[in-house]
């Protein structure tokens, strides 16, 4: 009876499936006792932790050591994770010691590197203005609009991992150029990778760019990009709670607090509503939970990209 269920568990989590944890794609090797072993490989050191499903519960694992002693394992053992399949997402989420949601692995049909670039260009599409000179920048997929002359930009990354850093090549402006994310938007600094792949920053002045698109937050993203554990390490907890609250403002919701009742009522989009009517989408809720939780790290802005 429990191979049984154990067997229907691992159904969810096909063999060979890969699963996108913001930073690697681990690949699912489902064993003949039902466990499943989730392997990756980043920068050439193996990385590996093993599910077991949890007796009496629907869809949800035990996370423990894998079998291989060399491989690093992403996650403590007592982590739960728990598959859901909702919206057209199949995702994994897992929950750290205190229960809290702390990663979403969904599944994906792409390589590393194309999910990393592709959850970054998001992040940094939108409406700017340039401080200094005032002049207006879109960023849209692969292409960077400056006052009606527009380029195109490549993504640079160093063993499959996004570093921040974009290649401009047109006639009106060559180079590289790294983008740190702000509250108002991202500083720009021009530079150069040195014979280690390692961008050093120009002595000049960056530019700033804040969002200026009257129809979208500076955090729109939020509401239809399913969050990384990486992604939200780029950011500052002031600058994640304004983040998270942008998703509930998107919908009108109602503040108490002051600050936030002053830094949205100041949005040109926003448009206060019934709050009981307010309904998020699957990815919004997750994306809530999970910037809770880095919220909630006393030591999550230790390393943060954010200026």
């Amino acid at each position: 009876m429990l191979l049984a269920s154990v067997t229907a568990g691992a159904q969810n989590i096909a063999p060979g499936s890969l699963w996108y944890d913001g930073g690697n794609c681990y690949s699912a090797i489902v064993e003949r006792d039902g466990a499943i072993v989730m392997q990756a490989m980043n920068e050439g050191q193996e990385l590996e932790f093993q599910l077991f499903p949890i007796e009496g519960e629907s869809n949800s694992y035990s996370v423990a050591q894998g079998g291989n002693e060399y491989a690093d394992m992403p996650f403590s053992e007592g982590y739960t994770v728990k598959y859901r399949h909702q919206e057209g997402m199949k995702v994994l989420c897992v929950y750290n010691l205190d229960n809290k949601l702390e990663t979403v692995m969904i599944w994906t049909p792409d390589d590393c590197r194309h999910n990393n670039v592709w959850t970054w260009i998001p992040q940094v599409k939108g409406i700017y203005t340039t401080e200094p000179g005032g002049y207006l920048v879109t960023v849209n997929d692969m292409t960077v609009m400056v006052e009606g002359r527009e380029g195109s930009y490549e993504v640079q990354t160093f063993n499959d991992m996004v570093n921040g850093v974009v290649k401009v090549s047109d006639t009106w402006v060559k180079g590289y150029f790294q983008i740190v994310p702000t509250l108002e938007g991202f500083n720009v600094y021009q530079g150069s990778f040195d014979e280690y792949g390692l961008f050093e920053r120009s002595e000049e002045s960056p530019y700033g760019l804040v969002a200026c698109d009257p129809d979208k937050g500076r955090f729109d993203f939020a509401s239809t990009l399913l969050l990384t554990k990486a992604a939200l390490a780029r950011y500052k907890k002031s600058t994640l709670r304004i983040m998270r609250n942008s998703i509930l403002a998107k919908h009108g919701y109602r503040f108490q607090s002051k600050d936030l009742q002053e830094y949205f009522g100041a949005q040109d989009w926003y448009m206060p509503q019934n709050n009981d009517d307010i309904k998020l989408s699957f990815v919004e809720q997750l994306n809530i939970e999970m910037i809770k939780t880095a919220e909630a790290d006393p030591n999550h802005d230790e390393y943060v990209w954010e200026e």
